[in-house]
């Protein structure tokens, strides 16, 4: 059976650094959905079609470069810092072991979230304390072995960009790399 050209093509992409909780930079694929402020309207691409992404970045990050194997971003991420201009919809569920794991740092930079128990172990946990995108527990019985799950729901803060492209010539299957890099500042202490 012959195949039929041209064939459809996707790429997701995740690029990340954390030094602690305010030094994230990431970006990806925008997925969401029309409705949410989805920008992409199919979940896979032909060559030569334009691509939306969102850059995320904590506070005291700014992207001070990008770098493609391929193509344009436009607007450019360069000079994107704390916390862009579009939410987007995040919940994510975090699990609290005692006495091991007691702290949690969020996959995505936010100013707000609620959090609420999964199951009914909340009893052996004191209130969960946060310092920007990072959760830390404190056992009731600290030398008791206890688990817990909390569903955290928050809005990520994001910019978008497009990365648009020529065909390239010849290939009708290919992946394009995006680099995007920047500056960590961190808070200073008062």
């Amino acid at each position: 059976m012959a195949e039929t050209y041209p064939k459809k093509v996707s790429t997701t992409f995740s690029v990340s650094f954390s030094i602690s909780s305010d030094g994230i930079l990431k970006a990806e694929v925008d997925d969401r959905e029309e409705e949410d402020g989805g920008k992409n309207l199919k979940t896979s691409f032909a060559p030569g079609d334009p691509v939306w992404c969102l850059a995320y970045t904590g506070q005291g990050v700014k992207i001070t470069g990008a770098e493609l194997s391929h193509g344009s971003l436009s607007p450019s991420p360069v000079g994107f810092t704390d916390l862009g201009g579009e939410s987007v919809k995040k919940e994510e569920s975090i699990t609290f072991e005692s006495p091991d794991s007691l702290t949690h740092t969020l996959s995505y930079p936010t100013d707000a979230y609620t959090f609420e128990w999964v199951g009914d172990n909340s009893k052996d946990w004191a209130k969960p304390q946060w310092s920007e995108e990072t959760c830390t527990l404190t056992a009731v019985a600290p030398k008791k072995r206890a688990i817990a799950i909390g569903k955290v729901t928050y809005e990520a803060k994001a910019r978008s960009f497009k990365l648009t492209h020529s065909k390239i010539s010849g290939i009708i299957e290919y992946e394009i790399a995006i680099l995007l890099y920047g500056e960590y500042a961190p808070k200073t202490a008062p």
